[in-house]
């Protein structure tokens, strides 16, 4: 989930440049991903960065633990569910606007701590995690959800039992839907 940059661009339009650096951040989210493929909905740098495919969050809350926070509820279950919700018509292949990711549900660190998520980012950041297709048995997911049901509330066997749902689902997996009795 630790991210560094590749590279840093020198400005052939300085003007320019200054708007899109000032756009940067430290938690970047996927702005398209392969369902069935995907690892990372979200990644951090220490370093404010832009990317390709991948939209910069401004959040409300400042501080290194917020950030590092965030990027750990992303790739949670409970912060990938808010992606797959806002799929679309896309469901194996979707994009989504700065509209879109704008309006992911995330906890409020102003009423609760973010170093629960934090220390679960510190300890997994350079874990390499699984494709969904595989997270109901990623010990790396599971760190993040222990880590998100304690910042929610929400009982942790719920959060586990929706990875497990996850990884079934048909767009995810690859695996044929099984055909309805009718």
């Amino acid at each position: 989930m630790e991210a560094l940059p590749e590279q840093a661009v020198e400005a052939a339009k300085p003007g320019l440049a200054a708007r899109y650096r000032a756009q940067a951040g430290h938690v970047l989210l996927a702005a398209k991903f392969a369902t069935d493929s995907a690892r990372l909905l979200a990644v951090f740098s220490e370093t404010a960065s832009l990317g390709s495919m991948w939209v910069p969050v401004t959040a409300e809350t400042a501080g290194v633990d917020a950030a590092k926070a965030l990027c750990a509820w992303f790739n949670s279950t409970p912060g990938a569910l808010g992606f797959l919700a806002r799929r679309g018509t896309k469901l194996t292949n979707p994009s989504f606007s700065q509209a879109d990711l704008a309006t992911l549900p995330v906890p409020d660190f102003r009423t609760t701590d973010p170093g629960v998520l934090a220390a679960a980012f510190d300890e997994t950041r350079l874990v390499a995690a699984g494709s969904w297709r595989n997270a109901a048995r990623d010990p790396m997911r599971d760190r993040l959800d222990q880590a998100a049901a304690a910042t929610t509330g929400i009982p942790l066997d719920t959060i586990r039992d929706w990875r497990g749902r996850i990884s079934l689902e048909p767009t995810v997996s690859g695996a044929h839907a099984p055909e309805a009795d009718c």
